[in-house]
């Protein structure tokens, strides 16, 4: 990855509570939307159950924690998947720790919101939760994990799980009964089934 790019900071979303520099604290959100949705075809944030998008239904969720919530449009390195928002979450948020939400995943509850958004202990870097041996959305990132980070966009690692390792995360292990509120969207299949799932 071009370092230039790294270093590049145009596109920034602000938030919807005001500029995104307006100073530090403790806990944000960042509602990664910045991604090619090629899987599906078209923009998944934009998909619709009755009056409600994807991005609105994740939104509304978030605001329930009554932290800033940022939502981030553009990445600032693209085609590097999660990693490329993450990055671009630290660039324009100043908080002591960012929870990371993608805009896909429509069945997250507030009580696992909050669960992976309690303050992190001691020198741990992250949170993550974990299913099936693979870690995913939500997590908690503290902003010291930022240079981490940019060293895995430099080498191509864009790996998820491969963050976590580094950064030796907590892990939060979703019970089976909870399962559904980690089901993400990705190909139009997965919109169908979840709109039964709504219904």
């Amino acid at each position: 990855m071009d370092s230039d790019d790294l270093n590049h900071r145009e596109g920034l979303q602000e938030s919807e509570e005001g500029p995104a520099h307006m100073g530090n604290v403790p806990c944000a959100v960042a509602i990664l939307a910045g991604g090619l949705s090629s899987r599906m075809g078209h923009d998944k944030a934009s998909l619709r159950s009755g009056e409600v998008s994807l991005l609105e239904r994740i939104h509304s969720n978030a605001q329930s924690l009554g932290y800033p919530v940022h939502v981030i449009a553009h990445d600032i390195v693209p085609r590097c998947g999660p990693l490329g928002g993450i990055f671009t979450a630290f660039a324009s948020i100043q908080a002591e720790s960012i929870l990371f939400l993608p805009c896909d995943m429509p069945f997250v509850s507030p009580a696992l919101l909050r669960l992976v958004a309690a303050p992190l202990s001691g020198s741990h870097l992250g949170r993550f939760v974990e299913a099936n041996g693979q870690v995913g959305f939500p997590f908690q990132l503290r902003s010291g994990t930022e240079p981490i980070v940019r060293d895995h966009l430099e080498k191509g690692a864009y790996s998820i799980n491969e963050l976590a390792d580094a950064i030796e995360a907590d892990r939060i292990m979703i019970p089976k009964a909870w399962r559904h509120e980690i089901f993400n969207i990705n190909r139009p299949e997965d919109w169908e089934a979840a709109l039964e799932m709504m219904r």
